[in-house]
This record gives structure tokens, C-alpha cells and sequence, in this order.
């Protein structure tokens, strides 16, 4: 919790990612660091677009040995579900959207303050 904490703090004011939800009543076992990624501009007539935009930023991640994923998948889009039930996108397009627009950062046990802050200063360069 933490290295979570020490990136609640890092990305406050980043306007690109909204970070974790954390409940008053209830602690989060991060897991993952899931963020959605510009929270401010997902609507369904953007999602394509901020998927790419998403899917270019962790490839540059990537480049800089950085190793970040989708925060999380749309059941409904899995294949199987999808042919099982002819689920489209638009049927859950809240899931969609997390599917298409979230990013997850690492986070892991282990990970040292030296690590996180490359990270935190990678995703702190970020430029649409």
C-alpha cells in the first residue's frame, strides 16, 4: 500500500490517468494499479480513439523497460461469451470502455523506491 500511496501522490494532478477509487470503508489490496487513462475525454465515440492513443503509450513505456497491460478485460468481448451469447460492445459499454481505456502500472512486492520513481518519472513525461 505504500508504493500505491506513493503513486496516488506522484499522479494527483495528472490530468491523463484517474487512479484507483479507494472506499472509506474498505482497504484496497492492490493487486495491480489500475488507472483509467483520460478519464475526462471517455465517452463511446472516443473510446477507438484513446485506445490507440493508450496502446502507443505502453509501447513507448515498453521501450523504456517499462511493462504496463490493460487494467482489466470486458467479459463480454472474451470470445466465447461473445459467440455464446452474440454480445456486442455496446451491450456493457462501461466495460468496454475500462477495457479499452485502462492501464494498469507495475506494482509488485519487492519493488524498490528506485524502481517506482523511474516509473513515476516515465509517466510523469507523458504528452498527448
Amino acid at each position: 500500500q505504500t508504493l500505491a500511496e506513493r503513486y496516488d501522490k506522484a499522479f494527483e494532478e495528472l490530468g491523463c490517468l484517474q487512479t484507483p477509487f479507494k472506499h472509506r470503508d474498505y482497504e484496497h489490496g492492490y493487486a495491480s494499479y489500475p488507472c483509467l487513462f483520460m478519464p475526462s475525454e471517455v465517452n463511446p465515440n472516443s473510446i477507438a480513439e484513446i485506445n490507440s492513443k493508450r496502446n502507443r503509450w505502453m509501447d513507448d513505456l515498453q521501450k523504456a523497460g517499462i511493462s504496463t497491460r490493460p487494467a482489466t478485460h470486458a467479459v463480454h468481448m472474451l470470445s466465447f461469451y461473445k459467440k455464446k451469447y452474440k454480445l456486442q460492445p455496446s451491450d456493457f459499454p462501461s466495460a468496454f470502455a475500462a477495457d479499452h481505456c485502462s492501464i494498469s502500472l507495475p506494482l509488485f512486492p519487492g519493488m524498490s523506491n528506485a524502481e517506482q520513481d523511474f516509473v513515476i518519472e516515465k509517466v510523469l513525461e507523458y504528452k498527448n
